[in-house]
């Protein structure tokens, strides 16, 4: 039974059904050559939790995914312009799409909107104005900040480690605040927390680190820091 699929750089097409109905199917990774996902390419991959399409991608067909009941998390490449308006239909499970570059225009009404499930759509910051602003939407769907770490506030991040519910993080340079701020699509405005002077540990190597408490809910930081 096919539990796990690895697609080469060398294959730039996966035909019309090629893996639909792979109901143990629960591993996908996809070259970096493939520019086509044909129509119900992965229809009734009923096992599959998620799936990345990299950026080589740029058309999939219609119901590419469709019937995908285990499906929670899809990311598109950002080379995908468009979408067929059923390509994630009759996916229950699906809570996070996320696009790696801007949002895709979406062919027809979209299909599964008025599904009774709940949909986050995640974009880069600076795609938010264009759906919106802070009440930012996709096609009907909520569309909050992917994580953005901007590169004048932290020089490079040099580690970042998950212990249990925390997060450690190294970063060079010296600190005497660092600012952590926690997106949520729970929350209208971000909470800004400042890291207490005792939690922040220069060290002898020159670089920063210190400890953050992950929440419980799904959410995004930013960090920034005063020398």
């Amino acid at each position: 039974m096919l539990s796990s699929i690895s697609i080469p750089d060398s294959v730039t097409s996966i035909e019309d059904y090629t893996f639909s109905g792979c109901g143990n199917l629960i591993n996908v990774s996809l070259g970096n050559g493939i520019t086509t996902i044909g129509v119900r390419a992965f229809a009734s991959c009923i096992s599959l939790p998620s799936i990345t399409i990299p950026d080589s991608v740029t058309s999939i067909g219609g119901s590419a995914f469709a019937f995908c009941s285990s499906l929670t998390t899809a990311i598109l490449g950002k080379n995908v312009t468009s979408i067929d308006n059923e390509i994630f239909d009759y996916c229950p499970s699906l809570k996070y799409l996320i696009f790696d570059g801007p949002p895709p225009t979406i062919g027809g009404p979209t299909y599964y909107q008025d599904r009774p499930y709940y949909l986050e759509v995640q974009v880069w910051p600076g795609y938010l104005n264009a759906l919106g602003g802070r009440q930012a939407k996709w096609n009907g769907f909520p569309a909050v900040a992917r994580e953005s770490i901007p590169s004048n506030t932290i020089p490079e991040i040099t580690s970042l480690k998950i212990i249990g519910t925390t997060a450690i993080i190294h970063f060079s340079g010296k600190a005497n605040t660092v600012h952590h701020c926690f997106h949520s699509p729970n929350l209208q405005l971000p909470i800004n927390h400042p890291t207490t002077p005792e939690l922040i540990r220069t060290n002898s190597n020159g670089t920063t680190s210190f400890a953050i408490d992950l929440p419980a809910e799904k959410g995004f930081f930013s960090i920034s820091q005063t020398p």
